[in-house]
């Protein structure tokens, strides 16, 4: 839906609610508080998608940031990883890197930004790149899924 149709919906909610709670006889008084609840219903839904669609960008402000440097060693795809307690880089494999950052989104759920690198001159094709920064990202504050606890 456009977002002429979420102000409208808008526009269209407060009009039944001061016609309702003024009892004026307009063409919406005729509508019961049931049909007002199920407007609201859908605003509500409404609402939702309309949110998620326009979300503010992401950003570095105020984040708890883990950094993954991609790192090919031994044959085996990682990162060099540092979080912000942290003094110097350590190379993790991609798993023992997933488990750093679900620890990592326990306690920073709502501010954990997941900043992924890849240096040039690593020979990765672009959807192995893609592929990994989507693994890595579904712990990011911006980019997860499910509610923070």
């Amino acid at each position: 839906m456009g977002y002429g149709i979420y102000l409208q919906l808008l526009d269209d909610i407060q009009d039944i609610k001061e016609d309702v709670e003024g009892e004026t006889n307009t063409m919406c008084a005729f509508l019961k508080q049931q049909n007002l609840a199920e407007l609201e219903g859908e605003y509500d839904e409404l609402k939702i998608k309309y949110d998620k669609l326009f979300k503010p960008a992401r950003t570095t402000k105020d984040k708890y940031i883990v950094e993954l440097r991609y790192s090919r060693q031994g044959g085996s795809d990682g990162f060099l990883t540092k979080r912000p307690e942290d003094t110097a880089f350590r190379w993790l494999s991609l798993a023992d890197a997933q488990s750093l950052l679900a620890e990592s989104s326990q306690s920073h759920c709502k501010d954990l930004y997941v900043k992924v690198v890849f240096p040039q001159g690593e020979s990765l094709s672009h959807s192995k790149a893609w592929s990994l920064t989507q693994q890595l990202h579904r712990y990011d504050y911006y980019f997860r899924q499910d509610e923070c606890p």
